[in-house]
């Protein structure tokens, strides 16, 4: 990857096609390529577009964050937090 700035917007959807969240009523999603600033299947996904390009990207478990494991799920008390995060 030749470590352009990139911009873009999107729409992020489960495997049921559900919207969990979409750029497109704020800034897009910007990030400079090949530094690790966005997960390696979607920077993989958008290398080599153009301006104007639009592209459908699946990212694989193994190219984001890993597989679910319940295990790591962890009920913590709401004050345990800073009152203002």
């Amino acid at each position: 990857m030749e470590n352009r700035y990139v911009s873009f917007h999107y729409v992020l959807k489960n495997e049921a096609g559900e919207v969990l969240d979409d750029s497109h009523d704020s800034e897009p999603l910007s990030y400079v390529e090949g530094k690790r600033q966005i997960i390696l299947g979607l920077e993989e996904g958008l290398a080599g577009l153009k301006t104007g390009d639009k592209k459908h990207v699946k990212v694989e478990p193994d190219k984001a964050y890993g597989e679910y494991d319940a295990a790591l799920i962890m009920d913590l008390d709401r004050a345990q937090f800073p009152k203002e995060e």
